[in-house]
């Protein structure tokens, strides 16, 4: 008799431990999924397009914000002449950016230019999280 109340105690608990724990794993990943498709939501509203990439030395890169978001300029933007990525930071026309850009975002619509080292045929190429864009510097 004592046996079986033993024997039923035990199998109550694990019972009871496995609930809890299928509940906090549950609650864990509903979190981390939600996180996950906020964060994609807000990317599919970060895009831009390339409004002209004029050749020179510098050339001249004028970038325009067509989504939703604002983009981080420094940690969300890559710039590439001939697939070849510029540092945006750098104030260097050969190998990034002048003048440099600093820290900050890119408004919904609004326009920014990266003044770079661009020979007429180079393809440019802007990559920011929701979409990509690229044309021939003329």
């Amino acid at each position: 008799m004592i046996a079986v109340i033993l024997l039923l105690l035990i199998t109550i608990s694990l019972v009871g431990f496995a609930f809890v724990w299928f509940s906090k794993m549950t609650q864990q990943t509903t979190s981390s999924i939600g996180t996950q498709v906020q964060t994609q939501t807000d990317n599919t509203g970060k895009r831009v397009i390339i409004d002209t990439a004029t050749a020179g030395t510098p050339g001249h890169i004028y970038i325009r914000s067509l989504g939703t978001q604002p983009i981080d300029m420094l940690n969300e933007v890559g710039i590439y002449v001939n697939g070849v990525k510029r540092d945006q930071t750098s104030g260097n026309a050969a190998t990034g950016c002048t003048p440099a850009w600093t820290a900050g975002n890119i408004a919904v619509s609004a326009t920014v230019s990266c003044n770079t080292n661009c020979n007429a045929g180079d393809m440019v190429k802007v990559i920011v999280p929701g979409s990509t864009d690229q044309v021939v510097c003329s």
